[in-house]
């Protein structure tokens, strides 16, 4: 199937000129732990950070272009090392204990660019209680009643194993808006349940950065940072090195601009664990504290288990492939009525079995009429005939239900021989006609483009006529239904309000950070809007659902099954003799067209029956040719 994200043309969300800061490669890494940078063949250390000296006791010029094996006190320790952390290694027994004059620390492997990347820790006291941590977690997720429940378990779970002051359940919109969804916070310091931040809180880079590394914490905004230092220069001393992609270490240090955020916010620690849905950001665990808080890396590593547990809980009660399996079952009932060339296969088969004396051709010839006209009744409404009739207003079929049930739409129609098949309560003819004359125009020409599909979530961005049709159309998903002439099937979203109360102003953010985004907003009270002429967004799934769609309705795109019949078997009667009747030819063509083909379709039920061979021999079966009906 071919790239279908360029057909989704949602309104995309705020773009902001920080956006693509080099967050990634700053330099530098937090006080609570040294980076060690070394050479993974070789575990020569290329870089350490300058707070070597005063967490490990050994200064950064003695630590860099010598083995990190030369640090531990202990032989067992070095002989582990080596055993776990090898040139070729990927994954890493993290962490590995090291000690380093007398004091036990973590030390966590990461393989990144061709080099090893090493955080050492100081151990903290709760990592005795990691198995306990980690049962209870478990047990706290395992079974939850609702989705809603699950959210609550959830932030409860991560607030009881740091002992945060706030966490929070934080879910980014189609434009990366967040909105917290669920809360757990100790008394006295207020609220933020059931607001919504702008996407400038967490920019485009940020997070990427959480598609790549799950965990980010920050234990002490005040702390200073303390950069890379490489090989010594001429005084002996360490100097400071280029910079190094640090995208998936969690000492690095934190962008100014987010220090201020969260001063203005009152937070001293924060840490915040993302929840990755489909390889899309679906939202985080935002924890918050007002003092300075120390976390350990089991603390940690349980917070991380709680987030990949609460994935797996929200895909189990509320997942793409749950709605996508509901889709394809609606993909399958549509597609009964489209299979023209198998269903009339099937029958062609029978009947020359049931029908071969003569005087049984006109009860069969009859009885394939009346085939092909049932069969052409359930798909002429879908296939836009010219015999269609507009079903605006009443009620719908089982099909038409079904139709609007696959893309999750309101309405649907039709647009084909300069006609307008309205389905449930979509926009008037003439407004339809109007988005229908844009395709090649102000929208994509998906009629003779690469792509047949074209969705968006905002209609008024494109086409003038969305103001007056918000109410049933804010948002189209259309299909070019041939590649010769203008034909389409639209389904209409209608417009979904939003009644936000934003965690402060948004437009005054986004005039408070100026040119280069340097100055954080600094009020969080609370600011209500209605956010208009947006539908729910389109999402990958339902262009791949609208693909398949295509093919099928390509496939029966004539409309007539009997023409198609006759493609397939394209036989005359023989020619009268003088004053005789016309009769069917018992003779079989040289080369006989090959049967018709059902439509390319993922499931088994559309496959039809091959027909059964002629046979061969003096005496040929008896066919019935269908010729001038």
């Amino acid at each position: 199937m071919r790239d279908l994200h360029a057909a989704i043309r949602n309104q995309p969300p705020a773009e902001h000129s920080y956006d693509w800061d080099p967050l990634h490669m700053p330099g530098s890494v937090q006080s609570y732990g040294v980076l060690l940078v070394a050479d993974p063949k070789t575990r020569q250390v290329k870089l350490a950070s300058a707070n070597a000296a005063e967490i490990l006791g050994v200064p950064a010029a003695d630590i860099v272009d010598r083995s990190y094996l030369a640090l531990s006190d202990s032989e067992r320790e070095r002989s582990a090392i080596k055993a776990a952390v090898a040139a070729d290694t990927i994954l890493f027994a993290n962490p590995m204990r090291l000690t380093v004059k007398g004091h036990a620390f973590d030390a966590v492997f990461h393989s990144h660019a061709g080099l090893h990347l090493i955080e050492i820790e100081p151990c903290q006291p709760a990592s005795a209680a990691y198995a306990d941590m980690s049962d209870r977690a478990v047990e706290e997720m395992f079974d939850p009643a609702s989705v809603e429940e699950l959210y609550q378990r959830a932030v409860r779970v991560v607030r009881s194993v740091t002992g945060f002051d706030r966490v929070m359940l934080y879910r980014f919109d189609a434009r990366y808006n967040g909105q917290v969804l669920a809360e757990s916070s100790r008394e006295g310091i207020g609220s933020f349940l059931g607001l919504f931040f702008p996407s400038s809180d967490i920019g485009a880079r940020v997070r990427q950065l959480y598609l790549e590394n799950f965990t980010r914490y920050i234990p002490d905004i005040g702390a200073p940072a303390y950069p890379l230092l490489g090989v010594q220069g001429p005084s002996g001393d360490a100097q400071s090195a280029q910079p190094v992609d640090l995208s998936n270490a969690n000492l690095r240090s934190v962008q100014a601009c987010h220090i201020d955020y969260l001063k203005n916010m009152g937070v001293k620690a924060s840490m915040s664990f993302s929840i990755n849905v489909d390889n899309r950001l679906w939202g985080l665990f935002a924890c918050h504290h007002y003092a300075p808080r120390l976390v350990s890396y089991e603390q940690r590593v349980v917070c991380e288990q709680t987030a990949m547990m609460f994935i797996f809980r929200l895909n189990q009660m509320n997942s793409v492939a749950a709605r996508l399996a509901a889709r394809n079952r609606s993909v399958q009932q549509i597609g009964r009525g489209l299979c023209v060339g198998a269903a009339l296969s099937r029958r062609i088969a029978a009947m020359e079995t049931a029908f071969a004396d003569p005087a049984d051709q006109s009860a069969a010839r009859t009885m394939l009429v009346e085939a092909v006209a049932a069969i052409h009744a359930q798909t002429s409404w879908l296939l836009g005939s010219e015999g269609a009739e507009a079903q605006a207003g009443g009620a719908l079929t089982p099909q038409q239900r079904s139709l609007l049930d696959l893309m999750e739409a309101d309405s649907a129609a039709i647009i084909r021989h300069g006609r307008v098949t309205r389905i449930g309560d979509a926009p008037a003819e003439m407004a339809v006609f109007a988005i229908a004359s844009m395709f090649g125009r102000e929208l994509p020409d998906i009629g003779h483009g690469n792509l047949p599909i074209f969705a968006t979530d905002h209609l008024s961005g494109f086409a003038a006529v969305a103001a007056e049709i918000k109410d049933s159309a804010a948002g189209i998903l259309a299909i070019s239904l041939s590649d010769t002439v203008p034909a389409y099937l639209i389904w209409f979203r209608r417009e979904q309000i939003v009644h936000a109360t934003w965690a402060g102003n948004p437009q005054d953010e986004a005039r408070a950070a100026g040119a280069t985004g340097a100055n954080p907003r600094a009020s969080f009270a609370a600011w209500k809007e209605d956010i208009r002429n947006l539908s729910r967004p389109w999402l990958l799934e339902d262009a791949e659902v609208a693909y398949e769609l295509i093919s099928l309705i390509r496939a029966a795109e004539g409309g007539d099954p009997l023409r198609d019949m006759k493609l397939a078997f394209p036989l005359a009667p023989v020619p009268p003799a003088a004053g005789q009747p016309a009769h069917w030819s018992t003779a079989r063509p040289a080369a006989p067209a090959p049967a018709f083909a059902a439509p390319a379709f993922s499931s088994p039920a559309f496959t039809p029956p091959a027909l059964a061979p002629h046979q061969t021999g003096a005496t040929p079966r008896r066919v019935i040719r269908v010729g001038q009906l």
